[in-house]
């Protein structure tokens, strides 16, 4: 873990009052620590940094990272005795993540131990991103421009949608991708289905196609939509495609520092409504993007919008207009903030492609 970010989270920590902070997600246990596996606790204190894991990894924990003492836990040696011996009066657990079952080995093998909820400290400081996270993003995004540039080559009306999904997941790690953190394909009126799913589907011209994909570069993920018609566009896919574009623009140009996800999310929202369609607008403007798609900020009209926007927080703008029956477009880009506002990740354009 960055040191910086390791000082961060310990002042947090000193802050709430929090001796020890004990992580079992995987993607948090994997950004404090560089830990992968699928059963282990990572435990930060103000003076020491523990993976508690069992023999399976012990080997490899301790030749993999420097700096983290490594103590191997079995049932004669537990987590909770690990906890005892640090002596922890208070202890921070990921309420949102663990299950009942697992919250209730703590409080009842730790009696004299309060718990309090630390997820809320670890999703902050995961939504600010360092400069080598902002690096591998960078890149993730490079790739995912690529991988659409040879969508717009390859795809042809007559084509299965699960086998251009396919080609474009191989293609990916082709331009330097680890995996696609995602790939979805759709196509004609599944379209205006915002989760639609790819199948066995032929791609028809005159249709409207989403394709909704992600690039992984060093375990980080890109995250982009674009709509594109196959063939001529008709009147209504050209009005409500500009609508959604403007949408975006608007939304990527006003959202500045020190603004709430909600207000970023208003500007595309308003806009929307404002032409007909505010009902077919049917989720959030966007969500962060880091390790996966469950970082911070969030950009929606709802409570959990109403998170401040800070620099190097990466995520998406990613308005749509849905109508069932006929189709729907969404637009998304992922961004930065920076001290000028928000800066795309990725270049591919955003304009309409007609396709023949």
């Amino acid at each position: 873990m960055n040191q910086q970010k390791l000082s961060e989270l310990r002042e947090m920590l000193s802050k709430q009052g929090v001796d020890a902070l004990v992580s079992v997600k995987p993607d948090n246990l994997f950004y404090l620590s560089g830990f992968e596996c699928s059963q282990g606790y990572g435990i930060i204190t103000k003076d020491r940094q523990i993976i508690a894991a069992d023999a399976r990894y012990d080997e490899w924990a301790r030749t993999c990272l420097p700096g983290w003492e490594v103590i191997c836990i079995d049932q004669k040696h537990t987590v909770y005795d690990v906890l005892r011996d640090l002596r922890a009066a208070v202890v921070g657990i990921e309420e949102s993540y663990i299950s009942l079952h697992s919250y209730r080995d703590f409080t009842q093998n730790l009696p004299q131990v309060a718990f309090c909820d630390i997820s809320p400290l670890i999703a902050a400081l995961r939504a600010v991103k360092t400069e080598e996270e902002l690096s591998y993003l960078r890149m993730a995004g490079r790739i995912t421009d690529k991988v659409f540039s040879y969508f717009i080559d390859y795809v042809r009306p007559g084509m299965r949608e699960c086998d251009v999904a396919d080609e474009l997941r191989s293609v990916m790690k082709k331009f330097g991708a680890s995996h696609d953190l995602f790939m979805t394909l759709i196509s004609g009126n599944k379209t205006s289905m915002p989760h639609g799913s790819t199948n066995e589907k032929v791609i028809e011209k005159g249709e409207l196609v989403t394709l909704d994909m992600g690039s992984v570069y060093h375990n980080y993920g890109s995250d982009m939509t674009r709509t594109v018609v196959m063939g001529k566009a008709s009147d209504k896919q050209r009005e409500i495609y500009n609508i959604v574009l403007q949408a975006h623009l608007l939304a990527a140009e006003k959202t500045k520092e020190g603004m709430t996800g909600q207000q970023a999310d208003s500007f595309a929202r308003n806009y929307i409504a404002a032409r007909g369609y505010g009902d077919a607008f049917l989720h959030q403007l966007g969500h962060g993007v880091g390790l996966n798609l469950s970082d911070g900020p969030r950009l929606g009209y709802v409570k959990e919008g109403e998170n401040i926007l800070r620099r190097n927080m990466v995520f998406t703008i990613e308005p749509g207009i849905y109508l069932p029956g006929f189709g729907g477009v969404r637009i998304e880009d992922t961004y930065t903030m920076t001290e000028e506002g928000c800066k795309s990740l990725m270049s591919a354009t955003k304009e309409l492609l007609e396709i023949e």
